[in-house]
């Protein structure tokens, strides 16, 4: 069975698919939207969490030079008092 088109029914099938590509187009452009707040949202997040943890390390070689400061003064203290005796 043959179908026949008629510019009617050409104009309405145009019509319908021009508002379904318009519709397509907008819902892909809220969804593209969402996306990008999303990896904006995400990204700023990861930048706090890498600024937290170089503090974090910084604090961490801090309290470790200041042990090693500590361990060698202790280790002079001792070495002397063996010196002495």
């Amino acid at each position: 069975m043959r179908s026949v088109t008629t510019l009617r029914t050409w104009l309405r099938f145009t019509r319908e698919n021009l508002c379904r590509a318009q519709g397509e187009r907008q819902r892909s452009a809220v969804v593209r939207a969402q996306c990008e707040q999303l990896i904006r949202k995400e990204a700023l997040e990861l930048w706090k969490q890498v600024q937290l943890v170089s503090r974090m390390i910084a604090i961490r070689v801090a309290n470790t030079n200041d042990a090693v400061q500590k361990l060698r003064q202790h280790v002079e203290r001792v070495t002397l008092e063996i010196n002495l005796t």
